[in-house]
Parts: structure tokens; C-alpha cells; sequence
């Protein structure tokens, strides 16, 4: 957490640091989608990457990691409120052996990009999601229909998650870790659907 961090030590970093497959990026306000796009272009080993309350990084930027960063298998972006759905999307174009995925509180993420996900990333093992009020059933169906490698799903205070979604995933993903906590569409219904799948 380098608070006065900018995208000028990014840019460092992307031509210096060819190799490097670790970025975690936690509440560098002054970090902009170049910045991360000049990691995007230089350090296209990367594997894992977390941005955590970066405000400023949007949808531009993580466009370019998806483009440009194939091998990326983990993935976290926390409290983002600037990255929408066609960032991952490219994602889901471009990060195929992707297995796992975090996202908090990023309020422009919705089911354009969970379904995205789901199409383009079918090694996913693992899928966080809190706080995204956007997200509903028709990605964590998607999720379901195509992800069949998933074990560990978080689906926590996500309003428009019910049981139809869980219904999907009972029968297209063998769980072995399940917390729905805070989604109150869910019923009965949908929690059978996960035992039985």
C-alpha cells in the first residue's frame, strides 16, 4: 500500500519487471488506467493480480490486462466502482486458464460480465462475490452451465441472487464450499438444489 504510489512507478515496473507474476495494488490513489495498462503491455507473465481501492483504475484498464495477460489465473478487484462489464469481458476473452475470481463491492459489474466470465474462463474453480448488486441470476446461471470445474462459490449480500441460480449451479458444478449469506431471495428451494447436484 503505497498511498503516493502514481503510474510513473507502474511504468517502471512494466519495463523492468518482465517476468513478474504477483501484483497487488492496494489504495494507490493516484494510480489511473495507464498505469495499469503499462502493466498490462510489460509484464505479460503475470498470473495474479489484486487492485483494492484503487479509485481511479477503471474499465480501460483492465481491458488491457485482458488483452495482454493470458496466463493470468487469479484475479481480485475490490472495492472498484470505476470498472464496468466490458472490462471483464475482455477478461473472459482473453484469460481462458483464469480459476479464480474475487469481486467486492464493484457496483458497475453485473451479469453482462459474470456471463462473460462464464463462457470465456471454464478452468474457474473458485468465485468470490460481495457486494455486487448488478450481479443476478442470469450470470450465476451461466456460471453453472458452463464453469463445471467449480468447487468454491461466495455469493454473499447479492440481492438478485434466488434460487434459480442455485438451481443451475447444483447441477452443473460439484461444490465443496458454499456461503450465500446475505442473499435473501434465496429459499429452501435453491439450497436442496446444491444438496442433490
Amino acid at each position: 500500500s503505497f498511498q503516493r504510489f502514481t503510474d510513473k512507478g507502474l511504468h517502471a515496473i512494466g519495463e523492468g519487471c518482465k517476468k513478474l507474476k504477483n501484483l497487488t495494488l492496494s489504495d494507490c490513489y493516484f494510480l489511473s488506467d495507464k498505469g495499469l495498462e503499462f502493466i498490462a503491455t510489460g509484464c505479460r507473465e503475470l498470473t495474479h493480480l489484486e487492485v483494492n481501492g484503487c479509485h481511479n483504475i477503471g474499465t480501460i484498464g483492465l481491458e488491457a490486462i485482458g488483452k495482454h495477460c493470458s496466463r493470468l489465473t487469479e484475479l481480485a478487484l475490490l472495492y472498484c466502482q470505476r470498472i464496468g462489464n466490458y472490462a471483464l469481458r475482455e477478461v473472459g476473452r482473453g484469460c481462458q486458464f483464469l480459476q479464480a475470481l474475487h469481486l467486492v463491492d464493484c457496483s458497475s459489474v453485473g451479469d453482462d460480465a459474470i456471463c462473460s466470465i462464464a463462457k470465456g474462463c471454464r478452468n474457474l474453480k473458485k468465485l468470490h462475490i460481495r457486494r455486487c448488486y448488478e450481479v443476478g441470476n442470469k450470470g450465476i446461471i451461466a456460471i453453472g452451465e458452463n464453469c463445471k470445474d467449480l468447487t468454491d462459490l461466495s455469493l454473499r449480500f447479492c440481492d438478485r441472487v434466488g434460487d434459480k441460480a442455485l438451481m443451475a449451479i447444483g447441477q452443473g458444478c460439484f461444490l465443496a464450499y458454499l456461503n450465500v449469506s446475505g442473499c435473501h431471495p434465496i429459499r429452501d428451494t435453491g439450497i436442496i438444489a446444491i444438496a442433490e447436484g
